[in-house]
């Protein structure tokens, strides 16, 4: 008789998921709406269910059915493959202990309401203790996970596997000099004047548009909500139940557009994963930088192109006729489409965007040396938005307080938004060359068969497949990053006549 079955590694990783999920509802609560007098006690039940967790998925009974079943020759390819995927994910946990695994979740939760209060009064030096410890407990986490690879590597991985500084670092490097070449021949055309975007937009009529917007691309709210926060995230609470937020600000169209379109597009690619194997590799998504492509490819090869605007720019008129009414359709498109040095990352254009993200990654390589002074971050902050962009935030909160990933102790992450771009460019292209009239049927409000192409060559795959063969396999090459600056310069050409 078989000690342990396929089946019984599919019961104890929905157990997992489950209570995975408790936690991420308890940490989305934490996020749209939590008392204020309530964060500490929120921060300790969500460091101990995080406790709880660990116990069991580093427990002896896991580890045994791993290496069971990992010799179990009845096993197909693919279950063989979930297999070793989870050794791997279990690896990296028996290296942290429950006491760690607890105090880590804590900090991150007091991290992430000091930065709130941080950001609403403007004043970093609210949340540098909080991020200095952060900073240390993650020190201490890659080196108790894997001593011979450098601190950032070890965060790099969780997010894309095998993804190293140096590779970014390569990738940056080549993309920079196309960038700033394209950006100088536009800042020597004619400026485009966005101020439309910054009249009143009444939040409610917003709101509407914003629950429309999501509903066209296809977000199942059977299965899934939206709700406002500080900082607009998509969190995965089960296989049917995926929330994503929005920030709506009401002199500025900008902030729910593209927030809801960003988040949708994170909405769609967990909605588009298998859901009868929930919690386990193949029907977990394959890496932050593919979630980010899904992220990008809706907010701007969708959302900010003409097709998408021939479809839905006669509605917005409608809701707000005191403001568009004389504004035309290819008026308001290259006003959406208009470069300009942004201070606020979520704001910027498809160009300026990157820098915003090397800001951010060179921040990050500085934030894990030993002799920096985290106290020293604002002026850094500056200097890079100096060097890059040639401006300057006012306070903290259009600073470096804006984000808030190292509340939540997601350092590695920023990168995976450029790498995210790219394989968006190219997944588009190659999906425009596989379905016919593809611009035409987003005018039409037909999304069926680009969701289709992105449901069969992407959701699908789940973790089997890495972000590198899903790009083989969808595309027939490597990440290749031609195709957005081939799609950039062909985009604002025509919008600033090049």
């Amino acid at each position: 008789m078989n000690k342990y079955s396929y089946q019984d590694y599919l019961d104890f990783n929905l157990k997992i998921s489950d209570l995975n999920g408790i936690s991420s509802l308890l940490q989305w609560d934490q996020e749209v709406g939590l008392p204020k007098e309530s964060m500490d006690g929120r921060a300790r039940q969500i460091a101990g269910i995080s406790g709880i967790i660990h116990e069991l998925y580093t427990s002896q009974y896991y580890r045994d059915l791993l290496n069971y079943l990992e010799n179990n020759v009845d096993l197909d390819k693919t279950q063989k493959l979930n297999i070793k995927l989870s050794k791997k994910d279990l690896q990296r946990k028996i290296c942290l202990s429950k006491e760690f695994v607890e105090e880590l979740s804590s900090a991150i939760s007091n991290s992430y309401s000091a930065w709130e209060e941080a950001r609403s009064k403007k004043d970093f030096k609210l949340f540098s203790p909080f991020l200095k410890n952060l900073i240390k407990l993650k020190k201490q986490e890659a080196e108790l996970i894997d001593k011979s690879k450098e601190v950032y590597d070890v965060f790099l991985d969780e997010y894309d596997a095998g993804l190293k500084s140096k590779e970014i670092k390569i990738i940056f490097e080549k993309l920079k000099p196309q960038l700033i070449s394209l950006l100088n021949q536009i800042e020597k055309k004619e400026k485009i004047d966005i101020s439309i975007t910054n009249k009143i937009y009444p939040n409610n009529k917003q709101w509407d548009f914003g629950i429309e917007i999501l509903k066209e691309i296809g977000f199942n709210f059977n299965a899934g909500k939206q709700d406002i926060s500080t900082h607009p995230f998509t969190i995965n609470i089960g296989e049917k139940d995926i929330r994503v937020t929005t920030r709506i600000v009401e002199n500025n169209l900008n902030e729910m557009i593209w927030s809801c379109l960003h988040e949708g597009g994170h909405a769609l690619y967990e909605q588009g994963l298998q859901s009868q194997t929930f919690g386990i590799p193949e029907s977990e998504a394959s890496s932050l930088s593919v979630h980010e492509s899904q992220s990008r490819l809706w907010e701007n090869h969708i959302g900010r192109g003409l097709s998408f605007w021939k479809l839905k720019y006669k509605k917005l008129q409608n809701l707000f006729p005191e403001n568009l009414k004389d504004i035309e359709l290819n008026e308001f498109y290259k006003i959406i489409n208009a470069v300009s040095k942004e201070l606020i990352r979520t704001n910027a254009d498809e160009l300026t965007y990157h820098f915003h993200i090397i800001i951010r990654f060179e921040i990050e390589q500085l934030l894990f040396s030993n002799d920096f002074n985290i106290d020293d971050l604002p002026e850094v902050w500056d200097e890079l938005y100096f060097k890059y962009l040639g401006i300057k935030p006012e306070n903290d909160e259009k600073g470096i307080l804006q984000d808030v990933h190292w509340a939540h102790g997601s350092f590695g992450y920023f990168p995976t938004y450029t790498l995210g771009s790219l394989y968006a460019a190219q997944f588009y292209e190659h999906a425009k060359r596989n379905i016919e009239n593809l611009e035409q049927k987003i005018s039409d409000g037909d999304f069926s068969e680009l969701s289709k192409w992105l449901k069969v060559n992407i959701y699908e795959k789940g973790r089997l497949q890495t972000s590198e063969e899903i790009c083989v396999s969808s595309t027939g090459e490597s990440l290749n990053s031609q195709y957005f600056i081939d799609y950039a310069k062909q985009k604002y050409t025509e919008i600033y006549a090049l």
